[in-house]
């Protein structure tokens, strides 16, 4: 590198730099049954099913007794306005008009429009060697990652397209990822060098955590249940027609870092080449992990059918009678549920080893390589001491902290661990049982060695070369695959 009148880096200092992007908007169609501008007013009139009979819509409120429950039919399906449900007002103003009016959403999609999928992809990396005498020269890199990605949500949702406001069948992924070395390399002499190298890396992965509704409470501004105040609309079951479904964000993050720091020294002295050095590791991984749905309203209440009493105690409905869609516009939900999230975990692990290698060259065609090394494999434990496991001797369930610091933490509540208790649940810190702290029992004394050869001789015109070698190796699991066997 050179900059004219300020430095001379020629054959000393090297730069690189690259850019790397892509940008990709792409769609597809996709099917729907919604509600016609008519039933958005509350006119069901047309409610007809596939064979072409009328389904009849009954008043909730007019309920008389039982046995046989009656309720009085709305007049010629027309549903009061004034009844609409403040939540059903909204849904209508996001959720698209039908594009062909002529079909009816009982019997088949009547509304096709495109599902996009936006991808943006960026990876910026920089990179530097310097030469700063004979005896050294140091090395950089630094890479940087971007991926940010929107697409409807298919699972489950039939088709429905994503909502105008962005909070119903809207997914989204986004990626940001940072990697860093530097080395230095110093030579005491010829036949005596070092190099030392330190490295960084930052995955942070993100799934819906980045839309707006991931840190607002929507069920306040519509006024539905949230017991455990948690972000992101509800899902809306059985709202409509062909099992279409409103599906609100499911975050779920995971963010991995690894950090080493390494020497490397070589030493040339006669026929030996010997090899030792060192490096410590650590990972962390902190990850938000599967959520359930922010909460469920199912509208399959039967709010607007009528009871057929052939059914008996299974209280079932009339033939041709009642619609979820209705039942949605009136605001008469039949199930409602919320499952408390799952606490974080923040895990943190390390590994450290020592190593030593004598690369002997025994004559001019033979070599034998003779080492060992030792290393520690420390376990993945969590930071605030959610790791359990089972004893069975003591019948009880292991923490490396006591309960009440889970509770604490906000991984669980007293409620769920006083219900528990009640029914013979126990929880004990390692020392009561005679387990280590790390509720691990890790090996410190693990020591691999490597063995090898090579033998060459000429034959017949041609150099052949004989190899072998033997050696044990232990590698620390990577945090994301430890994610992905928790469950196992």
């Amino acid at each position: 590198m050179t900059i004219p009148k300020l430095y001379n880096g020629r054959n000393r200092t090297f730069i690189f730099g690259a850019w790397e992007e892509l940008r990709l908007r792409s769609a597809a169609s996709t099917g729907s049954a919604v509600w016609t501008p008519e039933m958005r007013r509350g006119d069901y009139s047309g409610l007809i099913d596939g064979n072409g009979r009328k389904i009849t819509l009954y008043d909730p409120w007019s309920v008389g007794a039982g046995p046989a429950y009656a309720k009085v039919p709305y007049v010629n399906n027309q549903l009061p306005a004034a009844k609409m449900s403040p939540l059903a007002k909204y849904v209508y103003g996001v959720v698209p008009l039908p594009t062909d009016a002529g079909v009816n959403p009982l019997v088949a999609n009547n509304y096709f429009g495109p599902a996009p999928t936006n991808s943006d992809q960026r990876t910026l990396t920089f990179r530097g060697d310097h030469r700063i005498g004979d005896k050294d020269q140091i090395y950089g890199r630094y890479s940087r990652g971007e991926w940010d990605q929107m697409n409807r949500r298919a699972f489950n949702t039939a088709g429905n397209p994503i909502t105008s406001d962005g909070l119903w069948n809207r997914e989204t992924y986004y990626e940001r990822s940072n990697t860093e070395m530097v080395s230095w390399t110093h030579t005491f002499s010829p036949t005596l060098f070092v190099e030392t190298v330190g490295t960084g890396s930052a995955i942070n992965w993100l799934y819906s955590l980045n839309q707006p509704s991931a840190a607002q409470n929507i069920s306040a501004q519509f006024g539905t249940p949230n017991p455990f105040n948690v972000n992101g609309a509800p899902y809306l079951l059985n709202v409509g027609f062909q099992s279409v479904q409103f599906h609100g964000i499911v975050p779920r993050s995971q963010y991995t870092q690894i950090i080493s720091g390494e020497q490397n020294y070589t030493w040339v002295k006669n026929r030996h080449q010997i090899q030792f050095g060192g490096r410590y590791r650590q990972e962390v991984l902190d990850t938000i992990p599967d959520r359930p749905d922010q909460s469920d309203l199912d509208f399959g209440s039967n709010a607007t059918a009528i009871y057929n009493s052939a059914t008996g105690n299974a209280f079932g409905t009339a033939p041709q009678t009642g619609d979820n869609a209705a039942n949605f516009f009136l605001g008469i939900a039949g199930r409602y549920t919320q499952q408390r999230p799952p606490g974080a975990y923040n895990m943190r692990g390390k590994d450290l080893s020592l190593y030593l290698q004598d690369n002997w060259k025994v004559s001019n065609n033979l070599t034998i390589n003779l080492g060992a090394r030792w290393q520690y494999l420390g376990p993945y434990l969590d930071k605030a001491g959610v790791t359990s496991l089972f004893d069975f001797a003591s019948k009880s369930i292991v923490n490396n902290v006591p309960v009440d610091q889970l509770i604490q933490s906000g991984y669980t509540t007293k409620p769920i661990v006083d219900g528990y208790a009640a029914i013979g649940v126990k929880w004990v810190t390692p020392d009561k049982v005679g387990i280590p702290a790390s509720l691990v029992s890790v090996s410190k004394h693990d020591i691999a060695p490597r063995v090898g050869f090579a033998y060459s001789r000429a034959a017949a015109g041609r150099t052949w070369v004989l190899r072998g070698g033997y050696g044990l190796y232990r590698f620390p699991i990577p945090a994301r695959t430890f994610n992905g066997m928790r469950g196992n």
